[in-house]
């Protein structure tokens, strides 16, 4: 996989909650949706990157740049802390997936989830981890209407996380439709959610030493236009 051995830290945080660490590999697109600015020059970036900026393809790039500022601004209502693509490649064989993460009052135990989960579609595992409890459940579902995708069978994997110094539980959410390598596409996912870390030291009652007003960018200061390393947000 193009750029898979090549990891990035993303740090992500809104607010006085706490940071969430996470390791991604360097060929996933950050989209900044800490603000509606940012994340439309985000967007507008990615798109760029994508189709490239020629008059010939100003309509698609339109309406990739609509269709992909919809799914940042749901997903930022929704109160997600951090929004990625995967622009990653095997063979020069496209591997598209995303990943959207939240935080989840805690309403209930992780076991309660389960039970819960378990009756419905999909594979649902509950583990109890030295660092934390992590539920499971990937399962698939059809591809949006808007993007006429509704034939197009998506595998997700969703996982929540019980971390000590979270105040909530973490909820990661991926979704690609390579469900013709799914086993390869969880392992991937399991492997980026192994490298989620809420730091002590950034509990909102001890400030850590990043900026609040970077709180989902690296641990260095962010700039406004990406670089080979910083696309839109992380490097």
């Amino acid at each position: 996989m193009n750029g898979a051995a090549e990891v990035r830290p993303v740090q992500a945080g809104q607010d006085r909650s706490p940071h969430v660490d996470v390791l991604l590999p360097d060929s996933w697109w950050v989209v900044d949706v800490r603000s509606p600015d940012r994340r439309e020059r985000s967007v507008a970036a990615l798109v760029d990157r994508q189709v490239g900026r020629g008059d010939r393809k100003a309509t698609l790039r339109a309406d990739l740049r609509s269709e992909v500022g919809r799914i940042a601004r749901d997903a930022a209502d929704a109160g997600a802390f951090l929004l990625a693509f995967s622009l990653m490649q095997w063979q020069d064989v496209p591997l598209p997936a995303s990943i959207t993460a939240y935080r989840v009052p805690r309403a209930r135990e992780l076991a309660d989830l389960q039970a819960e989960l378990a009756e419905q579609d999909g594979g649902v595992e509950l583990v109890v981890e030295e660092r934390g409890a992590l539920l499971r459940r990937v399962w698939r579902r059809a591809g949006p209407d808007s993007l006429g995708a509704r034939s197009v069978t998506m595998l997700r994997a969703d996982y929540w996380l019980d971390l000590p110094a979270a105040t909530d539980l973490l909820l990661f959410s991926f979704s690609t439709p390579m469900t013709a390598a799914a086993e390869v596409m969880v392992e991937l996912f399991d492997v980026i959610v192994a490298t989620v870390d809420v730091p002590a030291a950034a509990r909102p009652d001890e400030p850590s030493g990043s900026s609040s007003e970077h709180p989902t960018g690296s641990t260095t200061e962010p700039t406004t236009e990406p670089t080979t390393n910083e696309r839109g947000m992380t490097r």
